[in-house]
């Protein structure tokens, strides 16, 4: 079952005059189920592969600099595990049938870098 909700957003900010202004955006979220075909299609479809980078950056740099995490690098490489064991389509022991989606371009050639290295 499909089902759409809103969430709103009600940002207020004083302007350089002196004048308190609002700022209302609305956004619509489809919930869908990831387990059928067509949830996982429209899924793909609305992946924006580089804003997920930034935040997994993002993520990344807050944990070095406020948690003192060494093992920053593993969390990286566990979420993108995650990630990959999650979309990825293989075969168990067959290396060359790695494939993830086009949708995840970007994440594929950071793993053939992280493999390379």
């Amino acid at each position: 079952m499909n089902t759409v909700s809103y969430i709103q957003y009600i940002t207020t900010y004083r302007d350089s005059i002196g004048y308190d202004i609002s700022r209302t955006t609305t956004l619509a979220i489809q919930y869908i189920n990831s387990e059928s075909n067509l949830g996982w299609n429209v899924i793909k479809q609305g992946f924006d592969e580089e804003a997920a980078i930034a935040i997994l950056a993002r993520v990344g740099m807050y944990k070095a600099e406020n948690d003192y995490d060494y093992k920053m690098v593993n969390w990286l490489d566990r979420s993108l595990i995650k990630l990959c064991s999650r979309y990825a389509s293989y075969m168990m022991y067959q290396p060359q049938s790695w494939k993830l989606p086009t949708e995840f371009k970007f994440f594929n050639d950071k793993l053939n870098i992280i493999v390379f290295f």
